[in-house]
């Protein structure tokens, strides 16, 4: 790729960076990534399973930049949680993410709209989900396919991500 074309490309891709982390944020929202909150998230399987996910949570707008930037580990067990604040087009990318994920999209109703597994790690590739979606649930790769989560599935979510809008 030329130069130009390439300048441009990064412009482009840039530019639609805060489209991933568009979501409305509170006034005084100026938490420091690192300063976690940790929740419990469960799946439930259409097939009835249920799995708990320890899950750091990625509420405001600093901790949705950050995510699991620079992590070179992430226990079989635990994840990120995101939320957007509000069901929209989103788009995730795995720069400065060394740790391969499977990403679990879900509406504000915590219905998982698509499933994306294995990413490749410290790609700029756009992730794009097939619907719009509020939360994103990120673990380790290969936890979708082995716990048999799909579409359609369901995150039980903390209270505290439940009552806010």
């Amino acid at each position: 790729m030329t130069r130009p074309l390439l300048a441009l490309f990064a412009a482009l891709c840039v530019g639609l960076a805060p489209f991933a982390v568009r979501a409305q944020t509170a006034p005084g929202d100026h938490a420091v990534p690192g300063a976690w909150r940790l929740a419990t998230v469960v799946v439930e399987t259409s097939a009835g399973a249920r799995v708990g996910y320890t899950v750091e949570l990625a509420v405001s707008a600093a901790e949705r930049r950050t995510g699991l930037m620079g992590r070179r580990t992430l226990a079989p067990d635990a994840g990120m949680l995101f939320d957007f604040g509000y069901t929209q087009p989103l788009a995730m990318w795995m720069r400065n993410t060394y740790i391969p994920l499977d990403m679990l999209f879900a509406n504000a109703a915590g219905v998982i709209v698509d499933v994306i597994t294995a990413t490749t790690p410290l790609s700029e590739a756009l992730l794009i989900p097939r619907a719009p979606a509020r939360y994103v649930l990120e673990l380790c790769a290969g936890q979708a396919t082995a716990q048999g989560i799909a579409r359609g599935d369901r995150l039980r979510l903390p209270a505290a991500l439940r009552t806010s809008p």
